[in-house]
């Protein structure tokens, strides 16, 4: 199993990701205001994916402590997991993005 930095989810070997162009066949032939269009959307998405996460572990997290019977602590604990997991990944994009922003300030 990989981790898809881009989904901040698990992922099987071998699973294709759908909904990311090739960088190769539209780069060519993307105007620079539509990439940004493009990157806001997905960072976005990203975004709202990485809060869906947290909410999910929050809620069974409630409904453990609330006494459940559906909620198996290792739903809790795996829920908890992935959500440290995703905020860390998207911690680390942030310092990476800040990291590239910074560069290209120095190179002017």
């Amino acid at each position: 199993m990989s981790i898809d930095l881009f989904a901040l989810t698990p992922k099987a070997p071998g699973a294709a990701d759908a909904a990311l162009p090739s960088a190769r066949h539209e780069g060519a032939k993307t105007a620079p205001a539509d990439l940004a269009v493009k990157f806001s959307d997905l960072l976005s998405q990203k975004v709202e994916e990485l809060d869906a996460i947290h909410q999910r572990s929050e809620n069974l997290d409630q409904r453990f402590a609330a006494g459940d019977p559906s909620v198996e602590i290792h739903d809790v604990t795996i829920a908890a997991a992935q959500a440290n997991l995703s905020l860390e990944t998207a911690m680390q994009f942030r310092t990476l993005g800040l990291r590239v922003i910074e560069r290209l300030i120095n190179l002017r």
